[in-house]
């Protein structure tokens, strides 16, 4: 199994937005570094970091973006993609085989999700404590 460490931006879905993308595939095409048009136009979360995802193993992303991410080679940029997230552009920075990563490389992660959850359940909890105690009327608007 294969990991693919992937750069891309996302738009989201509209005939607009696809124009747009359009135009930064050609300013990649003519050589601006993606990294960089990535942090300045991708309107995910990934801008910042020039639009990185990290390494991803293959079923990890929507099948539209996994398709494509693990057809690229090294360094190769994908035409527009597109997924219910929106489109996409797609370089692929790196591969590596997959790896089953240590306890001690996941343990904060899974602290935190832990952490998250007791954090949801007790939410949970409160509301439905206090939804029992409370009279609640429903009023016409």
């Amino acid at each position: 199994m294969l990991e693919a460490k992937s750069l891309h931006k996302i738009y989201k879905n509209g005939i607009s937005e696809l124009h747009v993308l359009k135009g930064i595939d050609l300013k990649i095409q003519k050589g601006e570094a993606f990294e960089k048009v990535a942090k300045e136009l991708s309107q995910d979360g990934s801008a910042p970091d020039g639009g990185d995802l990290g390494h991803f193993g293959r079923g990890v992303m929507v099948p539209e973006f996994d398709k494509v991410a693990f057809s690229l080679e090294k360094g190769q940029v994908s035409d527009i993609v597109e997924t219910r997230f929106g489109y996409h552009l797609i370089k692929v920075e790196d591969r590596r085989p997959a790896r089953t990563k240590s306890l001690h490389e996941v343990a904060s992660e899974i602290e935190e999700l832990l952490r998250r959850r007791k954090a949801e359940l007790l939410g949970r909890e409160y509301v439905e404590k206090l939804g029992a105690g409370a009279k609640i009327e429903k009023t016409p608007f």
